[in-house]
């Protein structure tokens, strides 16, 4: 495979990395969101009935996973082919923010009306109607933080993230007054986010992808659609699996133990999607970067390991000494019911690293059908498992279940990653400047 030549393939403003400041932001961004987060189920708790609170978090959880099916996992298509769409970049983008939305709108069609909300939501068609709407609002501000990444407004990430969680906050707190306690807590939680994804999105499309059509080169490096298709196939096969994983089990919790289990589970619940998004805020700038300069993987992944070893080693050591202090500001009721699950939960972190960290490497040479093959059985065995050991063990059967399978997963992927990050691992699927791939390159999946 012919290299592309350096003048094309690295902007003279990326020469210098910043991956080490992009993946601090985007860290930083999630800790404090996750931190408002958790004062804001806190007031939730204290403030209003444990029924109440816990089916809005099932609501929240609902809304997470359908949103992370609707979007077609297109945040990790984007980081790998924005920043080289040129002149195609509105369209690109236009197109993904049009596929998000109709998928996000069909699937939380196909939810509601099999029924599996009825164990949470009340109200009549109209509450239904905003339900499935706002699949597609979450869906699109889970893809946000990556397109302002990939435009280097990775500062934005923080800002808005936070802003949006203050929101939360404030916005549960002023509808305290309001009948319904269910109504309050929704609104409070899905307001400021619509806000935010409103206007981010008037700014990628009136400012910042403008901005890089015109400062785009002659050519471009955009796949064909066959091309974009098949990656985005087999990257959405395996976020699918992940995903289903993590969102579905708040839902089987619910509906084998009742809403009020359901509440005991959310907090430690919601700590396992921060430390998996931190590995991916870690991630997004590494695959960014080194798709911008494929002969600097190995570079790259030497500065990831030194940001990320330590976010690890010190989360993993943090949450199991500091569980029953953090859940006993909900209360002594949360932290006995909560505390077992979120230790035990924490111990999943180091096999959750190995196997986001393979996940980049898979993308970049475009390898991700082992992946799938691997995770797929997983899943199912997780879900399984955790559905039948509930009824006898409670939330903490959760834990086991999901530490279990991880810990089988990376130790099956952890040889390959070692592999890599000592060669610096195969080179990056490029699309050459024709933005066409040459013929023995093409399996953009296997």
């Amino acid at each position: 495979m012919n290299p592309v030549p350096v003048a094309v393939r690295v902007r003279p403003r990326f020469a210098v990395s910043s991956i080490s400041t992009e993946a601090t932001a985007l860290m930083v961004a999630t800790l404090a969101s996750a931190g408002l987060n958790l004062v804001f189920w806190l007031a939730a708790a204290r403030l209003y009935p444990t029924g109440a609170v816990g089916r809005v978090s099932v609501a929240v959880s609902a809304w997470a996973l359908l949103s992370g099916v609707g979007q077609l996992n297109l945040s990790t298509v984007l980081a790998r082919f924005l920043p080289d769409a040129g002149r195609h970049t509105v369209r690109v983008l236009a197109g993904s923010y049009a596929a998000i939305i109709v998928a996000s709108l069909i699937v939380g069609a196909g939810f509601v009306g099999l029924g599996f909300g009825d164990s949470f939501l009340g109200g009549g068609t109209g509450t239904r109607m905003a339900f499935v709407a706002l699949v597609a609002v979450f869906a699109l501000f889970v893809v946000q933080d990556t397109v302002l990444t990939t435009f280097r407004r990775t500062l934005w990430v923080p800002v808005e993230n936070v802003s949006v969680s203050v929101g939360k906050l404030l916005g549960l707190l002023a509808f305290a007054a309001v009948g319904s306690s269910s109504l309050a807590i929704t609104v409070g939680w899905v307001v400021p986010t619509a806000i935010a994804v409103g206007m981010v999105t008037v700014a990628v499309f009136g400012s910042f992808a403008p901005a890089q059509v015109r400062a785009a080169a002659p050519a471009d490096r955009l796949p064909t659609a066959r091309e974009f298709g098949a990656f985005v196939g087999a990257q959405y096969a395996n976020n699918l699996v992940g995903t289903v994983a993590t969102f579905a089990a708040p839902l089987v919790v619910v509906d084998v133990l009742g809403t009020r289990q359901a509440a005991y589970f959310n907090v430690p619940w919601l700590v396992i999607v921060t430390m998996q998004t931190l590995l991916w805020n870690i991630l997004t700038p590494f695959l960014v970067h080194s798709v911008r300069e494929p002969d600097q993987v190995r570079r790259h992944a030497a500065r990831v390991l030194r940001i990320g070893a330590p976010v690890v080693g010190l989360g993993t050591v943090a949450l199991v000494v500091a569980a029953p202090v953090v859940l006993g500001l909900q209360g002594a009721a949360f932290a006995a019911g909560g505390t077992p699950l979120l230790r035990v939960v924490a111990l999943s972190f180091p096999a959750t690293a190995v196997i986001v960290f393979t996940t980049g490497y898979a993308l970049l040479e475009r390898r991700l059908w082992r992946l799938v093959a691997i995770r797929t059985p997983a899943a199912v065995c997780f879900l399984g498992g955790a559905a039948l050991l509930l009824p006898r063990l409670g939330v903490v059967a959760v834990g086991i279940a999901y530490v279990t399978v991880q810990t089988i997963v990376a130790a099956a992927l952890l040889p390959g990653l070692v592999r890599r990050l000592r060669t610096g691992g195969a080179p990056v699927q490029s699309t050459p400047a024709a933005g066409r791939i040459p013929a023995d390159d093409r399996n953009c999946s296997t």
